[in-house]
């Protein structure tokens, strides 16, 4: 069976949860589908809550609430837990109300989408013993430890699946959905449990958050589970390079060798934490073998590699080749191509037609005012933004090394006021040549700036692509008339999630300008045609 997210999601906390995961994915049968941890944000009982499982099995809906350890009740009929130690603690509700109240919060959610009526069920799982028989549950609403193998679980869904379509009070039940209708179960699931991992790449690998996919993550996922060829389109900030780590992570289920190849040492080192546990490798472009040891290859920031000489390297490590192997490609052929690497339109068409195309449009890092802001200054499409407001985008111009510098101290003094940590800072240089930053010193760019004794990270926009930071503050704009000075400056605006901030030349200030004039005019356009 299918199991959403896949197991190696369950922190080793939930040890119970765990052993019921890995027993779900050991039943051989592609007649279900499995979701957990899923959230209920309008849960009845609570503000939110949670379904250890929902398992979509033989035409039924069934939610599974996981006890692990020891449970029982006391002589009063109150539910309690117990430690390794025999002391008991109390538990708020009974477990079977638990699976009952997330039962019927997921139904109503699901009401909302459709008037169809589901045949479902719920029980509780206790992996680690087995309960008496008792008046509050019938015996197909118990699955204790004598059922802990995947043919006994097996049976036990099987049981409840009947159950769900024939209720014991009901002969028979009247539109009852087969497991074919499913399908606006199937898509809620997707989108609610659907996720994942990333981390800040401004801080080191502490905590890992869980993001929840957008529709159009998810039909990628989808797509790339029945297409052998699938290329990915999205501009900066629509989550392509979270999705191509996860997509080869994924790749990896059946056995499959699968490479994660990108030219971007940050994007490499930031796939490493995440894959830390995966057998994908991780392939610099350089590094390409040249005989076909892949059964699938996940390549991110294709735009760098576009180019006859590096495809045909590609080609030759995938078994199959390019045109008859396995490989998913993720690119932004609009914005950020000719600032690493070389990119040939003719090679990008002939990939683009021996492939499935997707589109990502939504934009899952900037807040509004960066989309904004970026869209607007640089006429570059970032997609439609998911994310809050943020604090703010500016966009200020100052000429020569010393007003830049008091622009730039000043941001950092603000940003230092506001309580904003300085791992959470990173000044980006757009220069195409780093040694003409107006921060290089003897033609270097330094990696750190530091004012009144506070050190930021410094970078160049071609060693943060594909990645992310939270505050930015953008130097040495100067460049808007050249291609490679174009992305230098799309892709330094485009990195923080929450604040931006460009100081610019006087002269690409001006060509901002007049591209925020035009945009301008054109929303009023859409604005008066809406309203017509």
């Amino acid at each position: 069976m299918k199991l959403i997210p896949p197991a190696d999601y369950i922190s080793a906390q939930s040890r119970a949860e765990l052993k019921v995961a890995e027993l779900l994915t050991a039943i051989r049968s592609d007649e279900g589908v499995a979701y957990h941890s899923v959230h209920l944000p309008r849960h009845r009982k609570q503000v939110m809550g949670e379904a250890d499982f929902v398992v979509l099995w033989k035409g039924a809906i069934l939610v599974l609430e996981v006890k692990g350890g020891r449970i029982g009740r006391t002589e009063h009929g109150l539910w309690y837990s117990m430690d390794r130690q025999g002391a008991q603690h109390p538990l708020q509700r009974s477990p079977w109300v638990q699976a009952k109240d997330a039962t019927f919060a997921l139904l109503d959610i699901l009401a909302e989408q459709s008037d169809g009526r589901w045949p479902f069920a719920y029980a509780v799982v206790t992996p680690d013993q087995n309960l008496p028989a008792d008046a509050e549950w019938i015996p197909q609403q118990h699955i204790g430890l004598e059922r802990m193998t995947p043919l006994a679980l097996e049976r036990s869904l099987d049981a409840l699946a009947r159950m769900a379509r024939t209720p014991p009070d009901h002969a028979r039940r009247e539109g009852l959905r087969p497991m074919a209708d499913l399908s606006i179960v199937v898509t809620y699931l997707r989108r609610e449990v659907d996720a994942m991992r990333t981390v800040p790449d401004t801080e080191m690998l502490i905590e890992r958050d869980i993001l929840t996919m957008t529709d159009e993550q998810v039909d990628a996922m989808q797509a790339f589970e029945r297409n052998s060829r699938v290329l990915v389109l999205g501009g900066a900030g629509t989550g392509k390079t979270v999705l191509a780590i996860e997509a080869a992570r994924r790749a990896t289920a059946d056995g499959s060798s699968v490479a994660f190849v990108c030219g971007s040492p940050g994007v490499l080192d930031f796939a490493s934490k995440l894959l830390s546990e995966s057998t994908v490798q991780l392939v610099p472009v350089n590094s390409i073998p040249e005989e076909p040891v892949f059964d699938v290859v996940v390549v991110d920031e294709a735009q760098d590699l576009l180019n006859v000489e590096d495809m045909s390297r590609l080609s030759d490590s995938v078994r199959g080749g390019l045109h008859g192997g396995r490989w998913w490609i993720f690119l932004d052929p609009n914005n950020q191509t000719h600032l690493v690497g070389v990119f040939d339109d003719a090679v990008y068409q002939e990939i683009q037609a021996g492939a499935t195309i997707v589109d990502l449009t939504k934009n899952v890092r900037n807040a509004r005012t960066v989309v904004t802001t970026v869209q607007s200054h640089l006429g570059a499409d970032l997609g439609s933004p998911r994310i809050g407001e943020g604090p703010g985008a500016s966009i200020v111009q100052a000429q020569g090394s010393e007003a830049v510098r008091r622009l730039l101290d000043n941001r950092l003094d603000a940003l230092r006021g506001q309580g904003v940590s300085r791992k959470k800072i990173t000044i980006i240089s757009a220069a195409a040549d780093a040694s003409l930053s107006i921060l290089a010193d003897e033609g270097l760019q330094p990696s750190t700036y530091t004012v009144n004794d506070w050190s930021v990270e410094v970078a160049a926009a071609a060693n943060v692509k594909g990645l992310e930071r939270e505050h930015v503050i953008v130097v040495d704009v100067t460049d808007l008339d050249t291609p490679r000075g174009r992305a230098a400056s799309y892709v330094a605006m485009t990195r923080p999630r929450y604040s931006l901030y460009v100081i610019s030349s006087p002269s690409a200030y001006q060509v901002m300008g007049r591209n925020a004039l035009q945009y301008i005019q054109q929303e009023a356009k859409k604005d008066n045609a809406r309203h017509e």
